[in-house]
């Protein structure tokens, strides 16, 4: 399977729990792709 993960947000829990996803997913053998944004300020 397939995932992407965008992360936009400023907090650290939100974004360490989307890497988590992303590296239990590689873990398992799914693709992911990660996407960081900033939103400014």
């Amino acid at each position: 399977m397939k995932f992407g993960v965008i992360i936009e947000t400023k907090e650290p829990e939100k974004a360490w729990n989307a890497f988590r996803f992303a590296v239990a997913s590689l873990g398992k053998g799914h693709e992911v792709k990660v996407f960081l944004m900033w939103g400014g300020r």
